[in-house]
């Protein structure tokens, strides 16, 4: 009787004992055999637990200054005035 695993090295090897030690006969093993069909996928598992939250990141690098930005300036008109600018670009509050 021959008792072994494949991760044995020694696996499939017969040896035979003569009295004061054992001896190699022959490996056993047969040749490879052609690599079959694959298989249907299986059913997905479920879903796994959620896993613990990991450590806080190290702080990044301090960003530039930006440049100081201009004074808003708001125009107080009427609508009528309003109307009548050919450039309405700006912040207008009508009024008045």
């Amino acid at each position: 009787m021959i008792s072994s695993t494949i991760e044995d090295p020694d696996n499939a090897k017969l040896y035979l004992w003569n009295g004061t030690k054992f001896i190699f006969v022959t490996d056993m093993s047969g040749a490879t055999g052609i690599k079959g069909d694959t298989g249907i996928q299986g059913k997905q598992g479920v879903q796994g637990e959620q896993g613990k939250q990991g450590k806080q990141g190290i702080q990044g690098i301090q960003g530039v200054t930006g440049r100081a930005g201009k004074d808003a300036v708001i125009n107080v008109v009427t609508q009528a005035e309003y109307d009548k600018l050919p450039d309405k670009t700006g912040v207008y509050f009508i009024g008045g």
